[in-house]
């Protein structure tokens, strides 16, 4: 058997497809779906309209005369280089994508957990939405309400701007008055796979929706009232840190607490008081916005209630109770509420609960209890909100437990960290072969190795390194290049940021504050040469298509996703 036919045989197809319809799928399809949902197609031509769009929108804050020169330096590339793509897709893999396409008894997404492609008989998916609809969160309304909403926020916003001259208001009108693709939020589901009877995850797609600006800017002005306690635990780096330094006795016990459906639990007429409290003690409210703390909590309360709706195979339903998944503003309404839900659950503290540490991240809340006092601490928990909020817990097993990405085991009086994956972790990535820039590649690496860096105690470190070096293997990277990025990587550290986080970070910086050019993933050919032309001027940023828009949005090649028409377009 040759090298590249040992390596497929030798992939686990029932950790990256799972298979919930009633189509049997032969080994090849399974092959060519393990590819990942994130897979992009090589494209066979240029989509030059695509282009000229993209490179005309980052062209609007270039000087004119300047603009010009670049726009005949771009034009001289394209039409003087003749495009010859090398296809990653065979017309094999082709055909069997589009045969799945055209079943229309299925459906393809992907799991809620561990970036693995799912399969599910519609029907069966059509049966477990409807029920999730019918639970007493949602019910139905007789019609699109996104132009009410849009017209009622106009008004608002342009109210608020003649009473405090705040500039933001004047760019969410703006947007208001001339976006022409406003789309009403989109409700699509991801199956829990590593559950039993495979319930699913509501998901509410808004990024185009009218209230999507607004949410966004809440957010930045509500961010900083959150992340002060001492049990605020901000990423797992920082609770690795501190756990370690923690001393253990024998009767220490490690316990986690999780919220079940936080979000749509949350008490919002309760969160809404906490804003404007924490807003009106704010004595730096005026350097992020010149909105008083009424403004902004009507606002939140509008966006919450009013622009928390949602439509699902032409029907429209609005949430009843609780955040929306999806919206910009639910974590950080999160947040605030379970600050809150702390204060009032230890109110003095912890010592009176047998307590050495206790951490929280969102919903997430791990402790070092007393053996024993596990249980009381648990009904403590959830008589604070009877009916609202319930709290499960897990007790560490073997002397382990798994707590956000972390493995946390007790070795004599102290503690050890290494990388925790679910069972349903699928090991795939993003396939190297797929049309995505290099830099996006090099990236996985590199975040990798800093979660390796920053998360694994000395002993596991290795281990950890052998574990990057197959899973970038099975992802089709080659060997070299992974070992010498793996290298770089090591001996040049960045701090605390992983590169996923870091590059997030510098894009939506450097987005921010100078012009760019967005190129989606599948122009990464042409937008080599753009970048190449343009780079004394301006930036050329690789982005993948919005979530929301992209099975609308973007060519059907963009992505096996795309390619598949998966649940959010095919179940409407």
């Amino acid at each position: 058997m040759k090298k590249k036919e040992q390596e497929v045989a030798d992939l686990d197809f029932e950790k990256l497809v799972c298979n919930l319809s009633s189509r049997d799928l032969s080994t090849f399809e399974k092959q060519v779906l393990a590819k990942g949902l994130n897979f992009v197609p090589t494209p066979k031509t240029i989509d030059y309209v695509d282009l000229i769009g993209r490179v005309e929108q980052g062209l609007r804050n270039v000087e004119h005369s300047r603009a010009n020169e670049l726009r005949c330096s771009i034009t001289n590339c394209l039409v003087s280089r003749t495009y010859h793509p090398t296809m990653n897709l065979s017309p094999t893999e082709f055909r069997v994508l589009k045969q799945l396409k055209r079943e229309q008894s299925i459906i393809t997404t992907k799991a809620d957990k561990g970036n693995v492609v799912v399969l599910m008989d519609r029907q069966a998916y059509n049966v477990k939405v409807t029920e999730l609809l019918n639970t007493g969160t949602y019910s139905a309304i007789t019609k699109d309400p996104t132009e009410t909403v849009r017209k009622t926020l106009i008004g608002k916003v342009a109210d608020l701007y003649e009473e405090t001259n705040e500039e933001k208001m004047i760019n969410i009108t703006k947007w208001l008055r001339y976006t022409t693709n406003f789309a009403s939020p989109e409700l699509f589901c991801l199956p829990k796979i590593h559950k039993e009877d495979v319930p699913l995850r509501p998901v509410i797609a808004s990024g185009q929706c009218v209230t999507s600006y607004l949410c966004r800017y809440l957010t930045t002005i509500l961010k900083p009232l959150t992340g002060h306690r001492r049990s605020h635990a901000e990423n797992s780096l920082s609770f690795a840190t501190e756990i370690k330094q923690i001393e253990l006795q024998d009767s220490d016990i490690l316990v986690s607490y999780d919220v079940t459906d936080l979000f749509t639990s949350i008490p919002l007429d309760l969160t809404y008081q906490i804003i404007s409290e924490l807003l009106s003690n704010d004595v730096s409210l005026n350097e992020r916005t010149k909105l008083n703390p009424y403004h902004i909590t009507k606002l939140v309360k509008f966006c919450m209630e009013d622009g928390n709706y949602f439509h699902w195979k032409g029907s429209f339903y609005s949430q009843k109770r609780g955040a929306p998944m999806g919206s910009s503003l639910s974590p950080i309404i999160a947040e605030i509420f379970m600050e809150h839900l702390e204060e009032v659950a230890f109110p003095t503290g912890f010592q009176n609960f047998h307590l050495k540490a206790f951490k929280r991240y969102v919903d997430d809340v791990f402790t070092i209890v007393e053996e024993g006092k596990d249980r009381d601490l648990l009904e403590h928990l959830n008589s604070l909100f009877l009916d609202k909020i319930l709290f499960t817990m897990e007790k560490e097993t073997g002397g382990q437990l798994p707590f956000l990405d972390l493995l946390v085991m007790r070795e004599e009086n102290r503690m050890t960290t290494k990388v925790y994956r679910k069972p349903t972790h699928s090991g795939r990535y993003l396939n190297f072969l797929s049309n995505h820039p290099l830099n996006v590649k090099v990236g996985i690496i590199t975040g990798m190795v800093d979660r390796a860096v920053n998360l694994c105690s000395r002993e596991y470190f290795n281990e950890e390194l052998d574990h990057i070096r197959r899973t970038l293997q099975q992802n089709d990277f080659p060997k070299r290049l992974a070992d010498i990025y793996i290298g770089r990587r090591l001996n040049n550290p960045r701090g605390n940021l992983t590169a996923s986080e870091e590059g997030v970070v510098n894009t939506k910086s450097h987005i921010r504050n100078n012009p760019c050019i967005l190129l989606i993933y599948s122009l990464s050919r042409q937008g080599t040469s753009v970048s190449w032309q343009v780079s004394r001027h301006l930036a050329v940023v690789f982005v993948g298509c919005p979530k929301s828009v992209a099975l609308v949005a973007c060519p059907l090649r963009f992505s096996l996703l795309i390619l598949l028409l998966v649940v959010r377009h095919t179940c409407t």
